[in-house]
């Protein structure tokens, strides 16, 4: 069972949709430096055989850590097919329920392999010390300060601790992470795929979804918990502790949402919002502080102190 079982189901699909001539055009598309020859041990201009080949190639993926990579490939040929032809894959459904034995699935968003563990670096596999291209939410409680010394500290507290999972939930959805949080906000964070709509979508719906939040989660009695978030894209150098990431663009995103957004609102920069979804830009108004225009997305619906 577990990973031994899936490398199995996989090797057995593999040698029997595929010759060895083209399990090696496969591992050059990944890596032209991986040779069947050297993983084998077989003689150059010598016959492998097919099963040995595939055998030997889960179990090199494996052992270099990087066996998720090859298994996105796996099931990103099992619908795309490989070279205009679609293999069959007859161990397909059981790969899928072996990996969510052993704690992994694949994202058909992202066409990758990732965890389940929506806290953790579950893109793949990220390297430490590596530049990567991200879109950044910035979300903030409003008026923290005055509420932290207006109402009790444990109703304030879980609150706020309500409101993190509230978030979670919202970036789950649409493959993102939290790499920073502080209490009464952080930074969300989107990669690969349509990373600025993916990021527009879960603030919209995180905004729009605060009178849910208000009447069902927040335990400050007589005030609603308001909130707005600033969207930026651009690059950080990723570090296995996510909350020590920082970045010329983070630094940017954080700016954006405490010096030009108002309550209840999204902005989002410049650069950005030329990637937004056409319909989407509709709903959002230039802004200008000084010199800089940001688009700006209103709360439909006002919020503030119960009657």
């Amino acid at each position: 069972m577990g990973i031994a079982r899936l490398k199995r189901l996989v090797a057995e699909d593999l040698y029997r949709s595929f010759t060895t001539s083209e399990l090696q055009k496969i591992l050059f598309e990944i890596d032209n430096k991986i040779n069947l020859y050297s993983l084998t041990g077989y003689p150059e201009n010598t016959n492998i055989p097919r099963k040995e080949a595939s055998v030997q190639i889960l179990d090199f993926f494996h052992k270099n850590n990087t066996l998720p990579h090859f298994l996105s490939m796996y099931m990103d040929m099992s619908e795309r097919g490989y070279r205009g032809e679609k293999p069959i894959f007859h161990n397909i459904k059981l790969v899928k329920k072996e990996l969510e034995e052993c704690g992994y699935s694949y994202n058909e968003v992202l066409k990758r392999i990732v965890t389940k563990d929506n806290d953790s670096n579950d893109w793949g596999y990220l390297e430490d010390g590596k530049t990567y291209n991200f879109c950044f939410v910035s979300v903030d409680i409003c008026s923290n300060s005055r509420l932290i010394v207006t109402y009790p500290q444990e109703v304030v507290r879980n609150t706020y601790s309500m409101f993190k999972k509230f978030v979670l939930n919202f970036a789950k959805k649409r493959d993102g992470l939290v790499w920073n949080w502080e209490g009464d906000g952080g930074i969300v964070v989107f990669h690969l795929g349509d990373t600025v709509n993916q990021a527009v979508f879960f603030a919209i719906d995180l905004l729009e979804s605060m009178p849910i939040f208000n009447a069902t989660l927040n335990y400050i009695d007589g005030e609603d918990i308001r909130i707005r978030a600033g969207i930026h894209a651009g690059s950080a150098e990723f570090k296995n502790e996510t909350s020590l990431i920082n970045s010329d663009s983070i630094e940017k995103v954080r700016m954006v949402e405490k010096k030009m957004t108002s309550p209840l609102s999204i902005s989002i920069t410049q650069s950005s919002f030329s990637n937004v979804n056409r319909i989407l830009r509709d709903y959002f108004t230039p802004q200008d502080f000084n010199g800089e225009t940001v688009y700006k997305y209103e709360f439909s619906i006002h919020s503030g102190v119960h009657n």
